[in-house]
């Protein structure tokens, strides 16, 4: 019973996944809902397997760990990329401050996690929760840009008679 409640989320969330897919693939939504039924399904499985648990956590940390240094890497890249070959503009540099702002954040927590002021603590918590938030975001356009990319591509362009594109050129 407790097992049925606890994997509700996870139906639920993979249910409105498949149904927000079967409408429109190409919706943010979709990511989203993904990486909701993703999280949802670790929870139930950390509640309902405590043998597993242990190894869920780490795996779980790990996946945060790294996946925020990937992050953090591949956006200070793209920023430098984008001053080399686009100029100094503000909005060229978009990237490689979120990049720089994603390195001082893991630095802070590093830092300061066992800091005992309470602003210090505050502010830090804010700041993570806001880059866990980007991260996952992150993580889950990742994830179903992989998935997106393997859907097969429906034959024609869409036109009623399944008319490909350059049918009626004589």
């Amino acid at each position: 019973m407790i097992a049925t409640l606890v994997f509700a989320p996870s139906v639920l969330l993979s249910a409105a996944f498949a149904y927000s897919v079967r409408r429109d693939r190409r919706m943010f939504r979709n990511a989203v809902l993904l990486g909701l039924a993703a999280v949802s399904t670790t929870v139930a499985l950390l509640v309902t397997k405590p043998a597993y648990a242990e190894v869920l956590v780490v795996l779980c940390f790990l996946v945060a760990v790294l996946g925020g240094l990937l992050l953090a890497a591949f956006l200070v890249a793209n920023g430098v990329t984008m001053v080399r070959k686009e100029g100094h503009r503000p909005a060229n540099l978009l990237s490689l401050a979120l990049g720089i702002s994603v390195v001082t954040v893991l630095l802070f927590l590093l830092l300061f996690l066992d800091n005992t002021n309470r602003i210090v603590e505050l502010t830090l918590g804010v700041v993570v929760l806001l880059s866990a938030y980007v991260f996952f975001l992150f993580a889950c356009f990742l994830g179903y840009a992989y998935l997106y990319g393997r859907n097969r591509v429906r034959g024609g362009c869409g036109l009623r008679g399944g008319a490909g594109l350059g049918a009626d050129r004589r």
